[in-house]
């Protein structure tokens, strides 16, 4: 009603399933068909892009939905959820092993995509997952880390299914002492290590995008610019 030309909806691989049995994730990739199975933010995402596409199916609406990746640089927190979770500043908890490579995407790489996306021809009801061409693993990523912060950081490598049982113990005391809770999701948790690998061949033809290839820049902008405070 206001002439907008285009929505551009800018999520999250979150709601990809990214397990290690996904495959190669392209931005045709359907959001994951087993919401239910995903912890909120995940399903939050997942049910908001399948809103969005069929809103451009049944009313032609002109959006394009962007997907970024694990996020770094100026203004982020290189301590990143995709890495695991920090039970203090020094220690991450891995979902996994920590040595498969994890879809980075540097910050200005993402605002140059939603620039492109705003004004390319021809991509209305499409997605672009944002996942750069650097792609350490976590115990990789982690050990530069310390060695840029001066902090002596620890990578504890885990296996999704031993985190799942630790996790459904929790929750059956949980149940036990009278608390309503979904139980946890095994599927989240492998979701979580970002297994899948991912083609972003795409974005890179239709928005014309080309993140920062050069592994030594990529360090230096995500360590270097991020806030390590």
């Amino acid at each position: 009603a206001a002439s907008v030309r285009r929505l551009v909806h800018v999520g999250s691989i979150a709601s990809l399933y990214c397990g290690p049995d996904a495959g190669t994730i392209t931005g045709a990739t359907p959001p994951d068909t087993l919401d239910e199975q995903r912890a909120d933010y995940a399903r939050a995402k997942i049910l908001c892009d399948r809103l969005l596409l069929d809103m451009h199916a049944r009313e032609g609406l002109p959006v394009v939905i962007l997907r970024p990746g694990l996020v770094v640089g100026p203004g982020t927190s290189p301590f990143h959820s995709g890495l695991g979770f920090y039970n203090n500043e020094q220690h991450c908890i891995g979902w996994n092993r920590g040595r498969n490579p994890l879809p980075f995407v540097l910050v200005q790489d993402v605002a140059a995509a939603i620039v492109a996306a705003a004004s390319a021809e021809g991509i209305d009801g499409r997605c672009y997952n944002l996942v750069g061409d650097v792609r350490p693993g976590a115990r990789d990523f982690i050990g530069q880390l310390g060695q840029a912060t001066g902090r002596p950081l620890r990578f504890h490598p885990k296996l999704p299914t031993a985190l799942w049982l630790e996790e459904y113990a929790k929750w059956l005391v949980k149940r036990l002492g009278g608390r309503s809770a979904p139980p946890p999701s095994r599927r989240d948790l492998l979701s979580r290590g970002l297994m899948a690998a991912f083609d972003c061949s795409d974005a890179k033809r239709d928005l014309g995008w080309r993140p920062i290839g050069d592994k030594a820049e990529f360090m230096r902008l995500a360590l270097g610019g991020s806030d390590l405070a």
